[in-house]
């Protein structure tokens, strides 16, 4: 039988290293620092534009009558026509009321001479001495003086009277406009209030918008606003309704053009934007720091040169900014906003200039 004799160093070789496990794998090495870009978080209102759509009215509109029953006689516009404020339009027939204040300014005139001639008698009579003239006479003169001046006032008030009831036979023009509607025509038989025309005003227009409920706040009266659709116009905010539309439930918001605008016409449809100043204890982060999955969204912070993810609660957006929300966020922090998606918690970031 043959001995093999191995030595000692053969032996070492054959045995394996006690700190390194046969098979065991190399140590991994650490992720490489990743390239990226980053920016602040602002501590800043997000300045936004919120569109509603608004309808265009005349600033006046009115539907008219002749306030007294009657004939029309006369139609003196169409429909198109442009009138002035004060204008004759209509004419229900007025021959009975004339009549009436004919017959008034008659007894008035006749009253006034009665009057004259008592007033003169009571000037004769205080040009006497009182020993030619008794007192009880001129207390009698001055007594007949008071009553014919009462009787001239209720007669004065008669006449002011017919001539009210003559003025409701005539339908004018409450201020500068355009006809849009002509109801009645020479010859038609119209009750008081029966509607004649239909009136619009051309020069003064106003916006009405139905906006959400979360613009009260944001707008106030003063505000500038834009008007968008065949054009643009610089607009005013006038008015704002404290209070939602029940059953719309949307905020009222009244708008004016600031200057004149030949596209707008009553009855047309327009966008209306209000620009909108959001700071809802938020910060402003790029929106290319948006990590957003379909959970939830995030950004990563650069803490100590390393890369720190943050769930974050997105408030609002606007103009390639964010509004955005997180308990580990604060004003000055640096976000990654490119290389961003592939980053993993803790990995080493290098930031390019």
């Amino acid at each position: 039988m043959r001995r093999v004799v191995l030595t000692l160093p053969l032996l070492l070789a054959a045995c394996p290293a006690p700190d390194k496990p046969a098979g065991a794998a190399p140590a991994a090495a650490p992720p490489p620092a990743a390239k990226v870009r980053v920016a602040p978080a602002e501590a800043r209102a997000l300045e936004d534009a919120w569109r509603f759509l608004g309808e265009v009215r005349a600033s006046a509109r009115a539907s008219l009558a002749a306030g007294a029953a009657g004939a029309v006689n006369k139609v003196r516009v169409r429909v198109g026509d442009h009138v002035t404020r004060g204008q004759l339009l209509v004419e229900v027939d007025p021959d009975l009321a004339a009549a009436r204040v004919a017959t008034a300014q008659a007894q008035i005139d006749a009253h006034t001479e009665d009057l004259a001639q008592a007033r003169r008698e009571v000037d004769r009579l205080s040009g006497l001495r009182a020993n030619v003239v008794p007192e009880v006479e001129r207390e009698r003169a001055q007594s007949k003086v008071r009553s014919l001046e009462a009787q001239q006032a209720a007669l004065q008030a008669a006449l002011q009277e017919a001539e009210a009831n003559l003025a409701l036979h005539r339908v004018r023009a409450p201020f500068d406009g355009v006809v849009a509607e002509r109801r009645v025509d020479p010859g038609d038989w119209v009750q008081a209030g029966t509607p004649a025309l239909e009136l619009v005003a051309t020069e003064d227009l106003e916006i009405i918008v139905d906006a959400n409920r979360a613009l009260l706040g944001h707008v106030q009266p003063g505000d500038p606003a834009r008007l968008l659709g065949r054009g643009e116009a610089e607009a005013r905010v006038d008015g704002v309704v404290p209070a939602l539309d029940p059953v719309s439930r949307t905020l009222r918001v009244r708008v004016t053009p600031t200057a004149p605008a030949a596209w707008l016409l009553p009855g047309d449809s327009v966008e209306v934007e209000f620009k909108v100043a959001l700071t809802d204890e938020g910060l402003v982060v790029p929106n290319d720091a948006l990590i957003v999955d379909p959970t939830e969204t995030r950004v990563v912070k650069v803490v100590d040169g390393k890369a720190a993810p943050l769930k974050v609660e997105v408030l609002a957006k606007a103009k390639g900014t964010a509004l955005v929300r997180a308990d580990e966020l604060h004003e000055g922090d640096q976000v990654v906003t490119r290389g961003n998606e592939r980053l993993r918690a803790g990995q080493p970031v290098e930031v390019s200039e």
